[in-house]
């Protein structure tokens, strides 16, 4: 079990990898040439990795202890709301981030959640919120969720949420409504995912999950053909609302082959960035935004900001980690 433990944390390193780097080259990299900025937009597909892990996580977690409903509320509003709050605050305080509307609605949208149904404040603070916006939804509906896999095989549940994030996308195209961030970012969307990890996770408790042996050639293969699907449906609004299939399934085959060859740096860099990456998701965007405000303009600035941008994300989460860790008491391991 401690081995596919492992795997889930490999999985989330290299997810956050992907998203900030995908956040850092897409959106602030402006000089960069068009197709190095279009192929940094793979990375958004890492968002559908947290989702895999963080169903994994949840389910393996609530076997373990076995929480009441309000008692597991009540800990991921102490764990990851109020972190999330403090950084949104934080945020607001800096002047020259600009955004449409009242800033006090703005901060009470994010405090009240009422942002995830208000598009004027959708992205208030950074289009990157709604992941976490997205992910207290599956907090609300994980209890209801857990009952349906205790009375159904892992194999029905999934399919059941599957079919269901399915018709949910199908709908949403048939409106079309695939440019509504309100309705392109509700958990049916992701339900597919989050559902696949809640299902490992079962297989993991039953000792059934390393049963499952596939090859390191077909990883590729299905990789390199997810990816590739995924490139190709990017380019438009209605691709990418169908694309995340072939992105999660590609880059969650490309992760674990990546994993499955054991070399130790990139091991060591991954397994260390996955320790932080709950609190590097949280500030990414807001020291991006504070570099990038005052270097960017040219290719050598904007690879000068970069590499700035990237050094001091890093420190600060890290920093920002040990200070929530120091808070939190013994057992501490937030992770996205």
């Amino acid at each position: 079990m401690q081995k596919r433990i492992l795997v889930i944390d490999f999985l989330r390193g290299m997810s956050i990898l992907g998203v900030v780097f995908y956040h850092l080259i897409s959106l602030y990299m402006t000089s960069l040439p068009g197709v190095i900025r279009y192929a940094a937009n793979a990375g958004s597909s890492g968002v559908l990795i947290f989702f895999f892990c963080s169903g994994f996580s949840l389910h393996l977690s609530n076997h373990k202890k076995h929480l009441s409903y309000i008692s597991f509320l009540l800990k991921k509003v102490r764990k990851i709301y109020l972190p999330y709050i403090f950084i949104v605050l934080v945020t607001a305080c800096i002047p020259f981030i600009q955004i449409e509307g009242s800033r006090v609605m703005a901060i009470l949208s994010h405090i009240f959640q009422f942002r995830i149904f208000n598009l004027q404040y959708f992205e208030a603070f950074g289009g990157h919120w709604w992941y976490l916006g997205t992910l207290f939804q599956f907090y609300i509906i994980f209890y209801v969720l857990e009952r349906i896999l205790d009375r159904i095989s892992e194999k029905n549940f999934v399919i059941i949420c599957s079919l269901l994030s399915v018709i949910y996308v199908i709908i949403l195209a048939f409106f079309n409504l695939q440019d509504n961030n309100i309705f392109t970012r509700l958990f049916p969307k992701y339900l597919l995912e989050f559902s696949v990890g809640m299902a490992g996770a079962e297989l993991c408790l039953k000792g059934k999950l390393e049963e499952i042996r596939v090859s390191p050639k077909v990883l590729v293969a299905i990789a390199l053909g997810g990816i590739a699907l995924l490139g190709l449906s990017s380019r438009n609004s209605m691709g990418r609302l169908l694309n995340d299939i072939p992105g999660f399934v590609g880059f969650l085959c490309l992760f674990i082959w990546i994993y499955l060859l054991k070399i130790k740096w990139i091991d060591r860099i991954v397994f260390w960035i996955s320790n932080i990456s709950f609190e590097w998701y949280l500030i990414h965007m807001l020291i991006f935004t504070i570099i990038f405000h005052f270097i960017s303009g040219t290719i050598l600035l904007d690879i000068m900001g970069g590499i700035i941008a990237i050094i001091l994300s890093i420190a600060i989460a890290y920093v920002y980690h040990y200070f929530l860790k120091n808070i939190s008491g013994k057992g501490y391991n937030n992770k996205l």
